[in-house]
């Protein structure tokens, strides 16, 4: 069962996704996967980078929702404090967890500690993630690899009605099932266990989750005694909407005087009774929806390509690096997608030599299909060679939108581990005074 075997399934290096990623000072952190006691230690760290003394809730919640702790702590400004929960506990508890802070805010990591045999694992770190309502992974079941979903619904109030997918590599609707996930409860299972596809035998491709009620997902894949995680994708927003922000969303004091230019607003550009809790003046509109169009244009490209940045690949020192190139132009919500090429820079050298391998261009990839190759072997019949004893970086120039990349560095000897993480999404043209980040 996927949920005894989620204590060994934590060990890995990255949290998805999507999925994901951690805030700097925030006043509410979601982890869909908690595990303390029968050897599990889950630990969070919460650090308080505003000016005023940040009061933080941990509550962890059982499957069935109901709290197994629930507990307080205060950090100081600048501060960080660890909390840690399963030590000297006989039995397992699985579930999810939820922070809250009701004074100042904080940002927080999880971390896994086991004891296997007696002998104590290192301590591996996740990130928070959001809520979503639409989500997508790559899965596999076969032989002895496996896909496990570990999933929450926080809501207080709300059933999350799901509808997960099944899309072969040609992206055709394989299997679709239902089920309920009632408010606050938590399920960890593989993709061929009730309540998703029990009896699947083979399945490679793209799972595609649906929610009525906004999830937190965390994906984990097994291959024999290796485990690991993939990436998360949630859809992305093309605007905003009624109601998108509130206050919910703003830090106290996020929008001050020293922030807007001088008599940005006046009178003079604010009809009379345009400002009031339901609306806004025209003029104020139409430079929200200016800002907006300039920040979409920002991180995404016109020009029909996407930019994958494989920050470290290697193939020496006993390592060797997979990578997977997908297409992700076909899904349920309309996007319309293209077929083209990807063409592989390297950046570094081999072993042997000063140089880099030669760029390589793989098949033509259409919305939904994937290439999949590794630096030791190359890709067949993805049309890409061996780079072997190759150790650097990557830059993928994929000829179509919506492309999204995963690596995985695997560990040759007899230690078998592993790590890895999603590529970064470059805009089309860098710039030296802005910070980079994962983009989507």
């Amino acid at each position: 069962m996927f949920s005894r075997l989620v204590i060994s399934l934590s060990l890995f290096a990255w949290f998805c996704c999507a999925q994901i990623f951690a805030q700097f000072g925030v006043t509410t952190q979601y982890f869909p996967q908690v595990a303390a006691g029968g050897g599990a230690v889950t630990s969070f760290s919460i650090h308080n980078p505003g000016t005023v003394p940040a009061t933080v809730r941990l509550e962890l919640r059982r499957p069935d929702g109901a709290n197994f702790n629930d507990s307080t702590v205060t950090v100081p400004p600048g501060g960080t404090q660890t909390v840690s929960v399963g030590s000297g506990v006989s039995a397992l508890t699985l579930g999810w967890a939820r922070l809250t802070a009701s004074a100042g805010e904080f940002t927080a990591s999880e971390s896994f500690q086991l004891n296997v045999g007696g002998q104590e694992l290192p301590r591996v770190g996740i990130l928070p993630m959001s809520p979503a309502g639409k989500l997508r992974f790559f899965g596999l079941v076969g032989g002895t690899s496996n896909t496990g979903i570990a999933m929450a619904n926080p809501s207080e109030t709300n059933p999350a009605n799901l509808t997960v997918r099944l899309l072969n590599t040609a992206g055709n609707v394989l299997l679709t099932t239902s089920t309920t996930l009632a408010p606050r409860s938590h399920s960890a299972r593989f993709l061929n266990e009730t309540p998703w596809f029990p009896g699947l035998v083979t399945f490679e491709g793209m799972v595609d989750v649906e929610s009525t009620e906004p999830v937190i997902l965390v994906m984990l894949r097994s291959d024999n005694s290796l485990f690991s995680a993939a990436p998360v994708i949630t859809a992305t927003m093309s605007g905003l909407t009624a109601g998108a922000v509130t206050t919910d969303f703003l830090a106290d004091n996020a929008v001050t005087t020293s922030k807007l230019a001088n008599q940005s607003v006046t009178s003079g550009k604010i009809s009379d009774g345009a400002v009031g809790f339901a609306k806004l003046g025209s003029e104020v509109n139409n430079y929200f929806s200016a800002v907006n169009a300039a920040m979409l244009a920002m991180w995404e490209p016109n020009d029909g390509k996407t930019r994958l940045l494989f920050p470290y690949v290697s193939n020496q020192a006993g390592f060797d690096t997979g990578i997977a190139i997908t297409n992700t132009g076909l899904d349920p919500l309309g996007t319309s997608g293209a077929t083209g090429t990807a063409k592989v820079y390297y950046y570094g050298r081999t072993s042997s030599s000063s140089q880099a391998p030669a760029p390589q261009t793989t098949i033509s990839l259409a919305p939904g299909h994937q290439v999949v190759f590794s630096l030791s072997g190359g890709g067949v019949p993805n049309a890409l060679s061996s780079a072997a004893t190759f150790q650097g970086y990557i830059v993928v120039v994929c000829n179509f939108p919506f492309a999204h990349g995963h690596y995985v560095i695997n560990s040759l000897d007899t230690n078998r581990f592993a790590w890895g993480g999603e590529a970064l999404v470059l805009p089309p043209t860098r710039d030296p005074t802005r910070v980079e980040s994962r983009g989507h």
